[in-house]
């Protein structure tokens, strides 16, 4: 089972019609077939096999998907580091992953003389712009026969810890997925897909359709409003899968660029945490489409989803009264539990099973239950309503305690970024005091009343936020401009529940 033999069959198909877009180039499904089977052929005359690993530093462009699909049509496995970590996280994943071969641009590709574990690679591919595009292509060559359990892709993400961890998916791994993901999206060849989110192009080429790559500045929290109204009025985009970030800058761009986006059918959000308010200021411009809140992580995604206009904008009100925020029903495919910490298992054929070379990761987050099933630990605080929808409470590492009232900063927060004129907010313990920490001056009367755990409010510039997309605190970084302990107290975990189901 190969994931490419999807492509394959597409190009075969509909050997015309569009496949990628991105900004002034394109590929149809033949062009771009040919020029997965003249990568992997390239790699093959390199010296690398299937179960080779690949580490790749490219962005998203057709280059990258030439070299992801390339990679995968040979059986080896792509590596992929998340740059967020910051340059010292990025070595030690590639110390661990231990690759074979390297693409980046020449622009990055030098910077391995300056890291050891980057320079024992082997082969390099320095790429400039457009080279992947620009390949001659091959026309025949089916993709190699792979276990369905033989790992595609190897992604390191520093998650909530710092350290790097890595998810292994599978080849059916990714098919699975696939099926998922069209169980919310139902995408199909009519449609125009937008993804900004790099994994969510797999699934639009698997589903057939035209996959317009927005423009994307190396920061997300950086896009162009005007360029990307551009892009989706130029292309007639009808489905568009992205952060929160990219979707308040499409709010920015219907107010200021051109009105409505009628051609969008679908709006989907996932990466972060979706206010129930921002579906609310999208509405006006999707006319003929809805906001659907996407809930999942690296290890399973999709977990949940929900409609912004039916279901998760009518919760404002819950969530402003510190309800948490409304993350919809599980997806069919998958099975969801919560255990005495309120913490989600989910379990499924789309839920990794494992990590790479970290035994300490799987016993926290895999547990075996007594039918051999594998559960992955997600570490988000959850409950399920009356209706079965799940509520994102926040993580369980964070939450706290308060006079004796378990409290979790993610439902205060949430709260708080609510009123009209807050932008950002965080909520700390400073020792057994509950700060609360917002960048709306003027507002903080309205702040002090969202919880009993609030003891005082401090109102700030800007609370910092990660690098790359603008959207998840930086506590550490607050806790260090506050002056205040980097690491405060939490709540043990309870006993029940652990390691075992």
């Amino acid at each position: 089972m190969n994931l490419v033999a999807i492509l394959e069959r597409h190009a075969k198909e509909q050997p015309s019609k569009a496949a990628l877009i991105h900004r002034d180039r394109s590929l149809d499904y033949r062009g771009l077939y040919g020029r997965v089977r003249a990568f992997a052929r390239l790699l093959e005359r390199r010296g690398l096999r299937a179960g080779s690993r690949l580490l790749v530093f490219v962005p998203m462009s057709l280059d990258l998907y030439v070299v992801f699909l390339g990679a995968l049509h040979l059986g080896v496995t792509v590596v992929v580091i998340d740059p967020g970590m910051g340059f010292v996280g990025v070595e030690a994943a590639a110390r661990r992953a231990s690759c074979d071969a390297l693409v980046a641009p020449r622009s990055i590709a030098w910077l391995r003389w300056f890291s050891a574990p980057l320079r024992r690679i082997p082969v390099v591919f320095a790429l400039r712009p457009g080279a992947m595009a620009d390949l001659v292509p091959v026309e025949s060559g089916a993709p190699a026969p792979v276990a369905a359990d033989a790992p595609a892709l190897l992604t390191f993400t520093s998650g909530s810890t710092g350290a790097p961890k890595g998810a292994v998916r599978s080849h059916a791994f990714l098919v699975a997925q696939h099926h998922a993901l069209q169980e919310v999206l139902a995408l199909g060849p009519g449609d125009v897909d937008m993804p900004a989110l790099p994994i969510f192009v797999l699934n639009s080429l698997a589903a057939g359709t035209t996959c317009v790559l927005p423009p994307l500045p190396r920061r997300v929290a950086d896009v162009d409003p005007a360029a990307l109204a551009e892009t989706i009025r130029r292309h007639r985009v009808t489905t568009i899968e992205a952060s929160p970030v990219l979707f308040e800058a499409l709010t920015l761009a219907g107010l200021r660029h051109g009105g409505p986006f009628e051609s969008v059918r679908g709006a989907f959000m996932g990466g972060a945490p979706v206010l129930p308010s921002l579906h609310r200021r999208l509405e006006p411009w999707l006319p003929n489409g809805d906001s659907v809140v996407v809930y999942g992580s690296t290890e399973a995604e999709p977990i949940s989803a929900a409609s912004g206009r039916r279901e998760v904008a009518a919760s404002e009100t819950l969530s402003a009264s510190g309800h948490g925020l409304l993350v919809g029903r599980p997806v069919q495919s998958l099975l969801a539990r919560i255990d005495g910490d309120d913490d989600l298992l989910v379990a499924g054929a789309h839920v990794n099973e494992r990590y790479f070379d970290d035994p300490p990761a799987e016993a926290r987050h895999k547990v075996q239950d007594e039918h051999g099933r594998i559960w992955h630990r997600t570490g988000d605080a959850c409950r399920f309503d009356d209706d079965g929808r799940l509520w994102l409470l926040g993580r369980v590492e964070h939450a706290c305690r308060v006079d004796g009232e378990k409290v979790y900063p993610t439902v205060i927060e949430v709260a708080a970024r609510l009123i009209d004129g807050v932008g950002q907010a965080a909520f700390l313990l400073d020792g057994s005091e509950g700060v609360l920490v917002a960048d709306g001056p003027g507002v903080t009367d309205a702040l002090k009343r969202i919880h009993p755990a609030i003891s005082r409010v401090v109102t700030v510039r800007r609370v910092p936020t990660d690098r790359r997309h603008n959207a998840k605190i930086d506590y550490a970084t607050l806790r260090r401009q506050l002056r205040m302990p980097v690491s405060p107290p939490v709540l043990p975990p309870s006993p029940e529940g652990r390691p075992t189901l």
